[in-house]
This record gives structure tokens, C-alpha cells and sequence, in this order.
């Protein structure tokens, strides 16, 4: 016996699993039942009622899958009455539960083998099939030639009533040869029928009445209605509607215990199930005033179950899921759940307690400190839109979102005056998001003023260290300075145009005193001596644009043609031998009676090896270097 829960193999008694502990004693019912079915069959085939012992198989299989003994018997019987495929197939199942079953190998390689002959077989059949046609057919001709007598006429005519399913209108037609005696060969053979037709009859009420004893209803019932199906006579139909209608009270006797059984186990569903399909039947009143009573005692056991559940429920002694289950049992057992008035208070009820009991586990984190009111309003913000119209979440969040939504504005407030700006746009921001949880219609309102005061606080700030900056003669910050109070939207166009002033004024002394520093560095004739150091050169490039751009030509005529040549040897100092030659070649093009050509054809042929020497053609020069 294998436990559905861990698949670990125990003994047939246990009665729980000895490695998860789960309680098998339903399987084990199951298991034993299968048993009994498969030892039923066993009797049932050695007396070669493989017809019963067929369906017992199937019975034993349906309950317990995995016997593999059930599969394997199933098959031989199978095979012994000529089906094969279903033969096969049931083996293939038993190594399916069983891969080591030696016998359903077995069988299996029998059964290929004796395939392999088939087509011999076949038209061995075959041909016996053509000599019986044939045989049937000179006989068939000779009863033509012959003068067919009266009484082989009706012989003929019960045969073919009988193979029409017509056994009433057959034994009519036999019951001539009583009347009227006939040649010995033709009244034997209408005896012989007439055997045959009371025979088949018998086998069939009597197998369903061997049904019915073994509670077998659907299978009695079949034989039942395979006789009606064969027109017999009106004694024989009613009788077989007598036993039709003991059956059916007998069915309906044992549904009304299986659904006593499954109330008792409190399986509503199931129970509510039988009692429904026997009140289908249209049972005796006896058997319908029974089955009402138990229709309503499920649905009293189905309110009391929601009710339990949920009084547990708002103890937090038992799950939602636990409630749901209870709750969809009701709706499942109610006639009409849709106008069941307690099924519908009792989902209310469980709305009521998930919400209140939410509510309760988002306010308990924030007491212990979990979470913080942002947080706890978050969540309640979350349950309002799952929970529409709800008025204590309502008065929840208006009893945690107001102090806080009026102490973050206050804090702001003072951030402002003070010119804290960086608390003030954190306090924004978390005034910004609550308002966006609780209020966001209003938030661009009441938030705009707070951001256009710091931008206009910030850019005020922001010029008085512009003007600290200039007056400290740090020009390099005045620049970044001014440049960013220029960009800001907030400033006046007047303060607008002193920043900009202040920005000309402080990159034309940044750009005097960076001019002065290369000239310091030629005095001591480091550019033209091709001295100037690598940090030297890549600071020349970086003041270049600047330089170029503010330096007071009417102070330094020559100040064009002198920074190409500082630039153009800072390029040959940092290896962009490329961008030396280029500039060495604009010098030359634009000051043709420049005092640096001396330089420029010392060093521009040197910039060229440098670059031939970055294509992998080394000049002498950096050899013997």
C-alpha cells in the first residue's frame, strides 16, 4: 500500500504511514475492497465465467490502480476470448505499476510471437470462410430446387426473428410446431430454437438477479434492459419489469446509505450529491420524505460548519482558506445560494472579519515598530481599493494621515525659513508621496507654493555664494556658480543678467590668471625647450578653451599664435601626434611671420616620426631614447 501524500510503500494493516504519519485507513479500506474484487474474479474464472470475473477485474482496478495482479489476470482473460489488443494493453498497464512483473513480460513476448503466425492464421480463415460461403450457398440452392414445406418456412421465419431481437414474435411463430407436429428434423430444430431463445432469457434474469444480490446495480440494471431490448414475451417483460423496479429500489436504498455514510464522515458535498441524483429517480414516498429530510439536515450541517469557522476565524484560531472551503460547501448544498439569506450574511461576516483583522495586523506592525506611518498608510491606502466604501478603513486612515500630512507641512515650513533645503526636499518628497496615497487630486494645490519658495530660497542662496565666491577671488567657483544661478527659472531677469555679468567677468580673470601660469612655464622656456612636464601639457589642453576664448587680445596682441604653440607642444607632450601636427600646421597657416617657426620646424618633423612611430615605424629619436 502506497501513501499518496509521501509515496512510501507500507503494509496493508497499517493504518497511518510510518514515515509522514497520515492516516491511511481509508486507502486501506480501499486496498482491501480491491482485494475482495480481484479474489471474486479468481472463483468467477475458474468456474469460466470470464464475464463476471471481467467486470470484477475492472471493479478492483477502478478502486486500487496499482494492483498489478488485477492488470495481469484482466489480460489472460482477455486473451482467451480472442481480444488481444485489450489484452495487450492491460499487461502494458501492469509493467506500467511494475516494470519487474515477470509474468506481464511474459505475455507480452507470447503474444508477439504468436502475432508473427497471424497472417497463416488468417488465411486459413479465410479460406474455411469461402468454403462456408459456398457450402451455404449450394445449400441455400438446394432448399430453392427443393419445395420448401410450410413448416420450413416458419422454422425460417423464427430464425430470422431471433437474429433480429425479436424473441416474442419468434416463440409465436415456434409455437406453431405445437399445434401442428412437423417432420422430426424441422420440429428438433424448432425445439432446438425455442431452447436457445427460454435459455438466453433465463441467463439474463437470472445474471441480473446474481447483480442485484451482490449490489451491482448498474450492472444489473444492463441485463435488465438487454432483455427488454430483445422483445420477449409479455410474461417474460413483466417479470423483467418487476426485477427492474426491485432494482431500482434497491439502488435507491443503497444511495440513501452512501449519502447517510458521507453525511456521517460530514463530506456535505458528496452526500448533498446522492441525495440530489435519488430525489432525481422519482423514489417511493417513504424513500423521497427520507432523502428531504437528509437534504435539509446537510444544509443545517453546512450553516453550522460556516459558523464554527468563522467564530474560530475571528478568534485567529483558523485560516481564510478553512472559511472559504465552509463557505463554497454551503453554496454547493444550497437549493438557490444566490437568495440563501445566511449564506449571504455569513459572506459578509467573512468580508467583515479579513478587513477588520488587516486593518488590525497593518496597525500591530506599526506599533511594534515594523513599519512607519508611511508605511502603515501605504497599506491601509492598498485594503481601501480592495475594500471600497469601507468607513472604519476610512476613519483609519484619516486618523493616522491628517497629524501626519500636518506635521511634515510644519517641518517644511521650518526647513524653509531656516534654509535647510536639503531637509526640505526630503520632507517634499514624503509629503509629495503622501498625497499622492491619500490626496492626489489636491497635490499639486497645496504643494506647488512649498516647491516655488524653495527654488526662490535656493536661487537667493545660490547668488549670495556667487558674490562670496567672486569677492574671496575664487573665479573658477564664481564660474560654476553663476552658471548654475543662471539656469534656474525662479531669478529675476535683473539678477539674471548680474549672474551672466558675473560669469564674463569671473572666466575673463580665470582666463588671465591661467594665461599667466603658461607664461610662467615658457619664462623658464619649458614649451619652447620641450620640457613641460605631462601634467603641465594636460593641463595646457584643458585651459586652452578658455584662455582662447576670454584673454584680452588689446592686453596680449599675440596671445592667438602663443597658445597654438603651447597647445601644439602639449599635444606632442601626451602623445597626440595627430592633433600636434594639425596644430602645428594651423600655426604655420595662419601666422606665416609667426616668431615660433624656429619651433615649429624643429618640432612638427618630430610630431610626424611620433605618429609614424604610433603606426609601428619607430623614429631615431625615440630609439635612443
Amino acid at each position: 500500500m502506497i501513501c499518496p501524500f509521501c509515496r512510501t510503500v507500507n503494509r496493508d494493516e497499517n493504518g497511518t504511514c510510518y514515515k509522514c504519519e497520515k492516516d491511511l485507513s481509508m486507502l486501506r479500506l480501499i486496498v482491501n475492497k480491491a482485494k475482495s474484487h480481484f479474489n471474486t474474479a479468481l472463483e468467477f474464472a475458474e468456474r469460466d465465467r470470464n464475464e463476471e470475473a471481467i467486470a470484477e477485474l475492472h471493479n478492483a482496478i477502478d478502486l486500487d490502480h496499482t494492483h498489478v495482479n488485477s492488470h495481469v489476470v484482466l489480460g489472460t482473460l482477455y486473451a482467451k476470448i480472442g481480444q488481444l489488443d485489450r489484452a495487450e494493453e492491460c499487461w502494458r498497464e501492469a509493467l506500467a505499476v511494475d516494470p519487474r512483473f515477470q509474468k506481464a513480460h511474459e505475455y507480452l513476448e507470447k503474444l508477439g510471437r504468436g502475432r508473427k503466425s497471424l497472417p497463416i492464421v488468417r488465411r486459413q480463415r479465410l479460406l474455411m470462410t469461402v468454403m462456408l460461403v459456398l457450402l451455404v450457398s449450394l445449400a441455400a440452392w438446394f432448399i430453392v430446387l427443393s419445395s420448401p414445406k410450410p413448416s420450413q418456412l416458419r422454422l425460417t421465419d423464427a430464425w430470422v426473428r431471433y437474429h433480429e431481437n425479436d424473441y416474442a414474435g419468434a416463440l409465436d411463430v415456434l409455437q406453431a410446431f405445437s399445434a401442428t407436429p412437423a417432420e422430426s428434423f424441422v420440429g428438433d430444430q424448432a425445439q432446438l430454437l425455442r431452447d436457445l431463445i427460454h435459455k438466453h432469457m433465463a441467463f439474463l434474469l437470472g445474471s441480473a438477479r446474481t447483480y442485484l444480490d451482490q449490489n451491482k446495480i448498474a450492472e444489473a440494471r444492463l441485463q435488465v434492459q438487454t432483455l427488454k431490448d430483445l422483445s420477449p414475451p409479455q410474461t417474460i417483460r413483466e417479470a423483467a419489469g418487476r426485477l427492474m423496479d426491485e432494482i431500482d429500489r434497491t439502488g435507491q436504498e443503497l444511495l440513501l446509505v452512501s449519502a447517510r455514510d458521507a453525511f456521517g464522515r460530514r463530506d456535505l458535498e458528496a452526500a448533498h450529491a446522492m441525495v440530489a441524483d435519488l430525489l432525481a429517480q422519482s423514489p417511493p414516498v417513504q424513500i423521497e420524505e427520507i432523502a428531504r429530510e437528509m437534504e435539509e439536515q446537510i444544509l443545517l450541517a453546512s450553516h453550522a460548519a460556516v459558523s464554527a469557522a468563522l467564530e474560530l476565524l475571528s478568534q485567529g484560531n483558523a485560516s481564510e482558506d478553512t472559511v472559504r472551503e465552509q463557505i463554497e460547501t454551503c453554496r454547493a448544498v444550497s437549493a438557490d445560494p444566490d437568495a440563501d439569506e445566511f449564506l449571504i450574511q455569513s459572506q459578509k461576516a467573512f468580508a467583515l472579519i479579513v478587513r477588520t483583522r488587516k486593518i488590525d495586523e497593518a496597525i500591530n506592525l506599526f506599533k511594534e515598530g515594523k513599519i512607519d506611518q508611511i508605511g502603515l498608510l501605504e497599506r491601509m491606502v492598498a485594503l481601501g481599493k480592495e475594500y471600497p466604501d469601507y468607513e472604519k478603513l476610512e476613519n483609519t486612515i484619516a486618523q493616522f494621515y491628517t497629524p501626519l500630512r500636518d506635521k511634515l507641512a510644519q517641518s517644511l515650513e521650518s526647513d524653509i525659513e531656516t534654509g535647510r533645503l536639503e531637509s526640505a526636499d526630503s520632507t517634499l518628497g514624503t509629503l509629495e508621496h503622501l498625497y499622492a496615497l491619500v490626496e492626489p487630486d489636491r497635490a499639486q494645490v497645496v504643494l506647488s507654493p512649498f516647491r516655488k519658495r524653495i527654488e526662490e530660497r535656493r536661487a537667493g542662496s545660490l547668488i549670495e555664494r556667487v558674490k562670496t565666491a567672486y569677492a574671496s577671488g575664487d573665479f573658477e567657483k564664481t564660474a560654476q556658480l553663476a552658471r548654475d544661478a543662471a539656469e534656474i527659472d525662479e531669478i529675476d531677469d535683473t539678477t539674471r543678467a548680474v549672474m551672466k555679468t558675473m560669469l564674463e567677468r569671473s572666466n575673463a580673470r580665470l582666463a588671465e590668471e591661467r594665461w599667466e601660469w603658461m607664461a610662467q612655464i615658457e619664462r623658464s622656456g619649458r614649451y619652447t625647450g620641450n620640457r613641460i612636464s605631462l601634467s603641465e601639457a594636460q593641463k595646457t589642453i584643458e585651459y586652452y578653451p578658455l584662455v582662447e576664448k576670454h584673454v584680452s587680445r588689446k592686453v596680449y596682441p599675440h596671445a592667438d599664435e602663443t597658445l597654438l604653440f603651447y597647445l601644439a607642444m602639449s599635444y606632442r607632450k601626451v602623445g597626440q601626434t595627430d592633433e600636434a601636427a594639425k596644430t602645428f600646421s594651423l600655426l604655420e597657416e595662419r601666422f606665416p611671420e609667426s616668431r615660433f617657426l624656429e619651433w615649429v620646424k624643429r618640432y612638427a618633423p618630430s610630431a610626424e616620426n611620433a605618429s609614424n612611430e604610433k603606426d609601428g615605424n619607430p623614429s631615431q629619436e625615440s630609439l635612443e631614447r
